[in-house]
């Protein structure tokens, strides 16, 4: 399973054409996030999509860094979600030479990650995460929420007859979601990082589910940064 740039870039065409939001496509409240991370760093969404989650963390930060890996995405981000407090780039987090430019311009950030790591294939995961910690720094904090490992039995059960048309589109473009678990982010971090926070969350969807309501998936959200003495 890679999931690199080429396939996000066949996924956010596909929206751009039929103008249908994502799955994952739903406002948050990260009004939360302004007790953990620090307001006077810029924060990087890093696999902002089309912007909606930036322009969240926009109402909360000063400075907004969108940074995609799909051109596609970011081009749409721009046209749909602009912000004057959100810059938005197309970055590859596995070009080092890429990231390292970013983190000579904007210093050290926050970095802001909802449902990406596990889209990330799991060998390249690794460089994915130094990748993180690059652009953290030394005064940078990681907030995360990916899907928990009860999310399989979850998809399991939402695609029993079949997976949802949102899904399908993820599926379509050679998509393939997998879990982690917040031990795993640590380990990826490396034994300097420190949690600080964490807990049980969920991914809301755009999925109406019969019974009314939506989907939501199984998740939790991890905050982490370097040991301070």
């Amino acid at each position: 399973m890679r999931t690199g740039a080429d396939v996000w870039e066949v996924f956010w065409r596909a929206t751009a054409r039929d103008g249908r939001p994502p799955l994952w496509d739903v406002p948050a409240d990260l009004a939360r996030l302004t007790e953990v991370l620090d307001g006077s760093l810029p924060v990087v969404d890093v696999g902002c999509g089309n912007g909606t989650q930036a322009v969240q963390l926009a109402a909360h930060f000063e400075r907004v860094i969108g940074a995609d890996a799909s051109a596609a995405a970011i081009d749409l981000a721009r046209r749909t979600h602009p912000h004057p407090n959100v810059t938005y780039v197309v970055l590859d987090a596995l070009d080092t030479a890429a990231v390292a430019r970013l983190h000579d311009r904007c210093g050290d950030a926050n970095v802001h990650l909802r449902g990406v790591l596990h889209q990330v294939a799991p060998d390249l995961r690794p460089a994915f995460a130094a990748a993180v910690r690059r652009l953290l720094g030394e005064r940078g904090t990681l907030h995360l929420v990916e899907l928990a490992p009860t999310a399989e039995a979850y998809f399991a059960a939402l695609t029993a007859g079949g997976p949802p048309p949102a899904l399908s589109r993820v599926l379509s473009a050679g998509i393939r979601p997998g879990v982690l678990t917040a031990e795993d982010v640590m380990a990826l971090l490396g034994p300097r990082y420190v949690a600080v926070a964490g807990g049980h969350d969920v991914l809301p969807t755009t999925h109406t589910l019969p019974g009314g309501g939506r989907a939501s998936i199984p998740a939790f959200h991890l905050t982490a940064r370097l040991a301070r003495d």
